[in-house]
């Protein structure tokens, strides 16, 4: 079942900015500032890399195996990454962390999973992970 998407922004500190990307997000910056990566299988940032930039560029990184953490690494000026919209709102609002580009989220499909045999007795999770998805996921796109 489409749940929705997790939206994530590509997001630094002002400080990582300045020092980084002074002379703006190019290329070549990216492929010298180092990145944020939950572990090796996160391909979110090398996905935004090529979503907004048309180039495969693997960036050096710092692995951050923890949410809350790699936000965190975010605002101490470690690195940039994706970070969860709604985790990081209030970072960005109050200006701990910006974003690398105006208007460039990432938008990553999720899906419920549930096998026929044991959809009946988790029928009350599934509602409540519809009804969740429905209030914090950006809504799932029709083919």
């Amino acid at each position: 079942m489409p749940l929705g998407a997790m939206r994530y922004q590509p997001s630094a500190s002002p400080g990582y900015m300045a020092k980084w990307f002074a002379k703006g997000i190019t290329p070549q910056a990216l492929a010298r500032a180092p990145c944020l990566t939950f572990n090796a299988k996160d391909a979110l940032q090398r996905r935004w890399i090529e979503q907004y930039f048309s180039t495969d560029i693997t960036p050096p990184a710092h692995f951050i195996p923890s949410t809350q953490g790699f936000a965190d690494a975010a605002m101490a000026g470690l690195g940039w990454g994706m970070n969860p919209e709604g985790l990081i709102d209030s970072a960005l609002q109050s200006g701990r962390l910006v974003t690398l580009l105006a208007d460039s989220p990432l938008d990553v499909a999720l899906t419920w999973q549930v096998s026929r045999i044991m959809a009946p007795a988790l029928a009350p999770l599934t509602r409540a992970v519809l009804g969740s998805a429905q209030h914090h996921l950006t809504p799932p796109q029709h083919a």
